[in-house]
């Protein structure tokens, strides 16, 4: 097995900590924020 270098890993390797609603149902709303802060604007 060949190790990844620097130049070989591309993209977005942040960590989501998912947020969940009193209901047990994914809050979606809070997990496009965090995504949105994780992405660059264009």
């Amino acid at each position: 097995m060949k190790p990844l270098s620097a130049e070989d890993i591309r993209g977005n390797w942040a960590t989501l900590l998912l947020s969940w609603n009193q209901d047990d149902f994914l809050d979606l709303e809070r997990l496009t924020i965090e995504i949105g802060c994780l992405l660059p604007r264009r």
